[in-house]
């Protein structure tokens, strides 16, 4: 009796899902959303079903493949998130919505970092945009929320919350939460 041989087989649906997993976030964000872009939406509505599903396949593709390496930078910005010249993108968290990220030049993010360009309250989808300036620095667990800005040259410490809409001023370091 002939059969595929598991390695044979391994190798074959290989050389097919991976492709797919690089190509598929691409399809799924700009047939169904496009371009992210601040405002608020009703849970559950068109939008949000959209939202949900483009997120989710962008969080399935290859992002843990290229965390804390040097391709995840150019993937990002492929999928349209602003990001300059050497950058450390350690962290994974918060780049399902990379039209709503603008990072300077020489910036550093730490493992653990999350850039929340989003949030769900009282029934709502809220979206915004998040700037960091060049050479700053935004350490391990740290989190930057939607509308906030961190500042050139500034530092936002380990496990530091940067709430929505909230400056950190250029030069300044922050620790700790509000």
């Amino acid at each position: 009796e002939k059969g595929w041989h598991p390695v044979l087989a391994g190798i074959l649906v290989g050389s097919y899902a991976l492709p797919v997993a690089f190509v598929l976030p691409f399809i799924a964000k700009f047939l169904l959303i496009g371009k992210y872009r601040p405002g608020r939406h009703p849970l559950w509505g068109w939008y949000y079903i959209r939202w949900w599903i483009s997120t989710g396949l962008i969080a399935l593709g290859p992002l843990g493949l290229f965390g804390g390496t040097p391709l995840l930078a150019p993937y990002m910005r492929q999928l349209g998130a602003r990001i300059g010249k050497n950058c450390y993108l350690g962290s994974l968290r918060g780049f399902l919505m990379p039209d709503l990220i603008e990072i300077g030049d020489n910036v550093s993010l730490g493992y653990g970092g999350f850039l929340k360009t989003y949030v769900v309250k009282g029934g709502w989808l809220y979206q915004g945009k998040i700037k960091i300036g060049d050479n700053a620095f935004i350490g391990n667990n740290a989190v930057v929320m939607l509308g906030a800005c961190v500042g050139e040259n500034s530092c936002v410490l380990e496990q530091t919350l940067v709430v929505a809409d909230q400056s950190v001023p250029g030069g300044e370091t922050w620790a700790g939460s509000p």
